[in-house]
């Protein structure tokens, strides 16, 4: 894949901007005529790439939790080791883009793959995404209110 990625960046870079305008027309029409096709491959594409970084990070054939060990790809992400997420959510506009960039640049340090869970816990210690720890004399149930905005009145929510 590589061999023929390379292939590709030469054989793009030595067209001319007309030939490049003709090429990404005639794609467009493709994908326009075929969408179904399009929609399937994007997806088996998405899933190959996210696998091939899941397994960078992890370490693993078969990608796993960090902290815990668990192996459902379904419930896995990839976690900034300091905290920065944003920066590549806004860089990047997707997660596709991000697995991408970190094939391409060799998987630079900086990520681990961690459950939702374990990922929800992290940035919940280290008060990452506006997530806090409950300090002495909070309940979980007042950490969740402050999260989401919920107002608790007695007898009930609203």
């Amino acid at each position: 894949m590589t061999s023929e990625l390379s292939n590709w960046k030469e054989r793009w870079s030595s067209m001319s901007g007309a030939e490049r305008e003709q090429l990404r027309h005639k794609n467009m029409l493709y994908r326009h005529n075929h969408k179904e096709e399009g929609k399937t491959y994007d997806q088996r594409y998405y899933q190959r790439l996210k696998l091939k970084v899941f397994q960078h990070y992890s370490g693993k054939e078969m990608p796993e939790c960090g902290r815990c060990e668990f192996s459902d790809m379904r419930a896995l992400c990839l976690d900034h080791v300091n905290g920065n997420g944003s920066e590549d959510r806004k860089r990047f506009h997707g997660s596709v883009h991000l697995f991408r960039h970190l094939r391409d640049k060799g998987y630079p340090d900086g990520y681990q793959i961690l459950c939702a869970n374990c990922n929800y816990i992290k940035a919940s210690e280290n008060g990452e995404r506006g997530y806090s720890s409950p300090s002495r004399g909070e309940t979980r149930e007042s950490d969740y209110v402050r999260l989401h905005r919920v107002t608790i009145k007695e007898g009930g929510r609203n």
